[in-house]
């Protein structure tokens, strides 16, 4: 009997990972805001420049597969250490967190029949989508912001939660796998967001 030889995918797995992290990055932050990642149940944060997050990609990858969740500050920190509101420096994006759709062409149906434009970043979480809309400019004023993310969580019918400035995306792997992250228009900073994986 012949042996068979087993390829091992981690490298290119990792290297898959990288570059969706590089993209998110490029589509939801500045090089150089800070970002908090946390990680549950174990409840642990830690923090980088989005332009260093993908060089964690291996260690984010490892505490997926150890049972963590891995989850993003959707807005940028004014220091490491800040897990709360108050730490939060600005809001570049506003989102929305769809747990009761299973495609991303439910998410399209659902933003086109309510009139409103397909977001910068769309990522399947594992249990849902998320979508990133880039702002023009950031916006400076939380509140206003919280009262924004609380208008378009009604009109799009998206979780309730999703309207605290320190609030987190969820991710089950560190970053999404090929097929599960889109990209659809092109970033205020330049990053290309277009297309598909």
């Amino acid at each position: 009997m012949k042996a068979t030889t087993v390829k091992d995918n981690s490298k290119d797995e990792l290297a898959v990972v990288k570059r969706n992290i590089e993209e998110f990055c490029r589509c939801v932050f500045e090089p150089d805001d800070i970002v908090e990642i946390r990680t549950l149940p174990s409840g642990g944060s830690y923090w980088c420049k989005a332009k260093e997050m993908a060089g964690w990609a291996e260690r984010l990858r490892k505490e997926n597969q150890a049972g963590q969740n891995i989850y993003i500050g959707i807005n940028p920190r004014k220091q490491k250490g800040g897990t709360t509101a108050k730490d939060v420096a600005l809001a570049r994006n506003l989102s929305a967190d769809f747990d009761n759709v299973t495609t991303a062409e439910e998410v399209k149906e659902l933003l086109f029949n309510r009139f409103f434009p397909e977001p910068t970043i769309m990522i399947a979480s594992g249990h849902g989508f998320h979508c990133h809309w880039r702002l023009t400019e950031p916006i400076k004023d939380l509140d206003k912001w919280t009262r924004l993310q609380k208008r378009l969580i009604v009109t799009l019918d998206s979780d309730p939660a999703i309207h605290d400035p320190a609030h987190h995306s969820i991710a089950k792997r560190p970053y999404p796998s090929n097929n599960e992250i889109r990209r659809h228009n092109r970033a205020p900073n330049g990053g290309y967001c277009q297309g598909q994986s």
